[in-house]
């Protein structure tokens, strides 16, 4: 196992990351899979920056699924969660000890975020949230959609996370349901204050 110590001076700014899986998966799910769902190619510099390990051939296919794509482990001290950069845009992370109901209430509490929809499909209950943010260019609103999937049966644990951007909704065809407008996705108010500061990732394998 290795340590390293990093300052993404952009975003995380002001205290350090400390507190349950939650907290800390969502920080890093803010940070790669909202922030940068449209600009997916700077994500694996950024990871690499931190050091955390990918994850290649078999040992990614369980996180990843039927997508094609990339997958790396972060470790912290409250537990490991594995970051998810799928070949169509889709950004994902799934936290091995997450629970959803303290995800459900970081999201409920997201600025950008608007529940949708709440249903079981088969063992899985799904909860799909909305993001609209206004952006500082003046271009059109930020959209995508967020799911937070977990399984309905106790022997299974653990939750994921997913990020799926406006032109591949469009893409498939999938209508967006209107959410809550943001007034700035960017802005310091949208910036949880548990993500910001000096973050120790605890990277790779024991």
């Amino acid at each position: 196992m290795f340590r390293l110590t990093a300052l993404i001076a952009a975003t995380w700014c002001c205290q350090a990351l400390a507190g349950p899986i939650e907290d800390d998966a969502f920080a890093a799910f803010e940070t790669f899979c909202i922030f940068k769902l449209n600009s997916p190619g700077q994500i694996p510099g950024m990871v690499e920056y931190i050091g955390a390990p990918e994850l290649r051939g078999n040992a990614a296919r369980p996180y990843l699924g039927a997508l094609e794509g990339r997958a790396w482990m972060m470790r912290r001290d409250a537990g490991p969660f594995v970051l998810l950069l799928a070949d169509d845009g889709t950004c994902g992370l799934f936290a091995p000890d997450g629970d959803r109901s303290s995800f459900r209430a970081i999201l409920n509490a997201y600025p950008a975020a608007t529940l949708t929809a709440s249903e079981p499909v088969g063992t899985e209950q799904r909860d799909l949230y909305v993001i609209v943010a206004a952006r500082k260019d003046d271009e059109p609103d930020f959209r995508a959609a967020i799911m937070l999937r977990a399984s309905n049966l106790a022997s299974v644990r653990g939750a994921y996370l997913s990020a799926i951007p406006e032109k591949l909704l469009k893409e498939k065809r999938w209508r967006l349901p209107p959410g809550r407008r943001h007034g700035d996705l960017t802005s310091r108010h949208s910036i949880r204050p548990s993500m910001m500061g000096r973050v120790r990732f605890v990277c790779g394998s024991s």
